[in-house]
Protein backbone atom coordinates (compact mmCIF):
# COMPACT_ATOMS: atom_id res chain seq x y z
CA UNK A 1 0.00 0.00 0.00
CA UNK A 2 0.99 3.10 -0.91
CA UNK A 3 1.79 6.34 1.41
CA UNK A 4 -0.51 8.33 -0.48
CA UNK A 5 -3.54 5.50 -0.15
CA UNK A 6 -2.92 5.07 2.98
CA UNK A 7 -3.41 9.01 3.72
CA UNK A 8 -6.80 8.74 1.58
CA UNK A 9 -8.22 5.98 3.49
CA UNK A 10 -7.21 7.92 6.93
CA UNK A 11 -9.00 11.01 5.39
CA UNK A 12 -12.31 8.91 4.52
CA UNK A 13 -12.05 7.16 7.60
CA UNK A 14 -12.31 10.64 9.08
CA UNK A 15 -14.45 11.88 6.76
CA UNK A 16 -17.49 9.27 7.85
CA UNK A 17 -16.88 9.14 11.77
CA UNK A 18 -16.65 12.90 12.59
CA UNK A 19 -19.61 15.00 11.54
CA UNK A 20 -19.64 19.17 10.40
CA UNK A 21 -20.67 19.90 13.48
CA UNK A 22 -18.23 18.35 15.46
CA UNK A 23 -15.47 19.04 13.32
CA UNK A 24 -16.52 23.44 14.00
CA UNK A 25 -16.98 22.04 17.82
CA UNK A 26 -14.10 23.61 20.04
CA UNK A 27 -15.17 21.24 22.86
CA UNK A 28 -12.37 18.52 22.99
CA UNK A 29 -13.35 14.36 22.60
CA UNK A 30 -12.05 14.35 26.75
CA UNK A 31 -13.55 17.52 27.52
CA UNK A 32 -16.86 16.30 26.47
CA UNK A 33 -16.37 12.63 27.73
CA UNK A 34 -16.43 14.39 31.25
CA UNK A 35 -18.74 16.84 30.33
CA UNK A 36 -21.42 13.64 29.54
CA UNK A 37 -20.42 11.96 33.04
CA UNK A 38 -21.24 14.91 35.04
CA UNK A 39 -24.49 15.54 32.36
CA UNK A 40 -25.48 12.11 32.76
CA UNK A 41 -25.25 12.31 36.42
CA UNK A 42 -26.95 15.42 36.76
CA UNK A 43 -30.12 13.70 34.53
CA UNK A 44 -30.63 11.01 36.76
CA UNK A 45 -32.21 13.82 39.44
CA UNK A 46 -33.82 16.03 36.94
CA UNK A 47 -35.72 12.94 35.75
CA UNK A 48 -37.45 12.15 39.21
CA UNK A 49 -38.29 15.65 40.29
CA UNK A 50 -39.40 16.37 36.53
CA UNK A 51 -41.19 13.39 36.86
CA UNK A 52 -43.02 14.55 40.50
CA UNK A 53 -43.20 17.79 38.89
CA UNK A 54 -45.58 16.57 36.16
CA UNK A 55 -47.58 14.88 38.36
CA UNK A 56 -48.17 17.83 40.72
CA UNK A 57 -49.42 19.65 37.51
CA UNK A 58 -51.61 17.58 36.00
CA UNK A 59 -53.02 17.21 40.04
CA UNK A 60 -53.21 20.94 41.05
CA UNK A 61 -53.27 22.70 37.34
CA UNK A 62 -49.79 24.24 38.01
CA UNK A 63 -47.25 24.40 35.63
CA UNK A 64 -43.80 23.52 37.77
CA UNK A 65 -42.55 20.56 35.44
CA UNK A 66 -41.57 23.87 33.32
CA UNK A 67 -39.70 25.36 36.06
CA UNK A 68 -38.23 22.29 37.07
CA UNK A 69 -36.53 21.57 33.86
CA UNK A 70 -35.35 25.05 33.27
CA UNK A 71 -33.48 25.30 36.52
CA UNK A 72 -31.82 22.06 35.86
CA UNK A 73 -31.52 23.34 32.46
CA UNK A 74 -29.42 26.70 33.91
CA UNK A 75 -27.83 24.71 35.98
CA UNK A 76 -24.11 23.78 33.98
CA UNK A 77 -23.48 23.70 30.57
CA UNK A 78 -22.42 20.62 30.69
CA UNK A 79 -24.99 19.06 28.66
CA UNK A 80 -24.30 21.57 25.69
CA UNK A 81 -20.37 20.26 26.11
CA UNK A 82 -21.38 16.17 26.25
CA UNK A 83 -23.48 16.80 23.09
CA UNK A 84 -20.89 18.47 21.48
CA UNK A 85 -19.01 15.09 20.34
CA UNK A 86 -20.28 11.44 19.98
CA UNK A 87 -18.76 10.17 22.91
CA UNK A 88 -19.95 12.75 24.89
CA UNK A 89 -23.45 11.94 23.82
CA UNK A 90 -22.48 8.16 24.46
CA UNK A 91 -21.02 8.74 27.99
CA UNK A 92 -24.31 10.64 28.79
CA UNK A 93 -26.00 7.98 27.63
CA UNK A 94 -24.23 5.28 29.90
CA UNK A 95 -24.20 7.56 32.57
CA UNK A 96 -27.95 8.14 32.45
CA UNK A 97 -29.33 4.41 31.97
CA UNK A 98 -26.11 2.48 33.72
CA UNK A 99 -26.36 3.60 37.30
CA UNK A 100 -30.22 3.71 37.55
CA UNK A 101 -30.00 0.39 35.98
CA UNK A 102 -27.35 -1.13 37.98
CA UNK A 103 -28.95 -0.10 40.98
CA UNK A 104 -32.38 -1.50 40.05
CA UNK A 105 -30.59 -4.92 39.22
CA UNK A 106 -28.98 -4.69 42.53
CA UNK A 107 -32.24 -4.18 44.46
CA UNK A 108 -33.88 -6.61 42.48
CA UNK A 109 -31.24 -9.26 43.06
CA UNK A 110 -31.88 -8.37 47.38
CA UNK A 111 -35.36 -9.15 47.14
CA UNK A 112 -35.12 -12.25 44.81
CA UNK A 113 -32.46 -13.44 47.30
CA UNK A 114 -34.72 -12.85 50.36
CA UNK A 115 -37.73 -14.38 48.45
CA UNK A 116 -35.75 -17.43 47.89
CA UNK A 117 -34.57 -17.96 51.31
CA UNK A 118 -38.12 -17.17 52.84
CA UNK A 119 -39.51 -19.92 50.75
CA UNK A 120 -36.91 -22.15 51.92
CA UNK A 121 -37.55 -21.25 55.03
CA UNK A 122 -41.55 -21.49 54.86
CA UNK A 123 -42.14 -18.11 55.68
CA UNK A 124 -43.33 -16.95 51.82
CA UNK A 125 -46.19 -15.48 51.51
CA UNK A 126 -48.79 -18.05 49.94
CA UNK A 127 -52.35 -17.88 48.51
CA UNK A 128 -53.96 -20.65 48.51
CA UNK A 129 -55.84 -23.02 50.83
CA UNK A 130 -53.35 -22.86 54.26
CA UNK A 131 -52.13 -19.52 53.00
CA UNK A 132 -56.12 -18.37 52.56
CA UNK A 133 -57.21 -19.79 55.75
CA UNK A 134 -54.39 -18.35 57.96
CA UNK A 135 -55.58 -14.85 56.27
CA UNK A 136 -59.19 -15.62 56.89
CA UNK A 137 -58.11 -16.21 60.65
CA UNK A 138 -56.20 -13.02 60.63
CA UNK A 139 -59.19 -10.94 59.60
CA UNK A 140 -61.30 -12.30 62.07
CA UNK A 141 -59.02 -11.65 64.98
CA UNK A 142 -58.58 -8.04 63.52
CA UNK A 143 -62.44 -7.39 63.36
CA UNK A 144 -62.51 -8.71 66.74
Amino acid sequence: MTTFSRELKVENQNRSTITSAEEDSKVSVIESIFAGIGSGLISIPKGVFSLGATLIDLGAGTNKAAEVERWFDDLTTLDEKAAATTAGKITELLINIGIPGGIGFKVGKTLARKALLSKRAGNYFRVGDEGGKELAKAAKKAAE
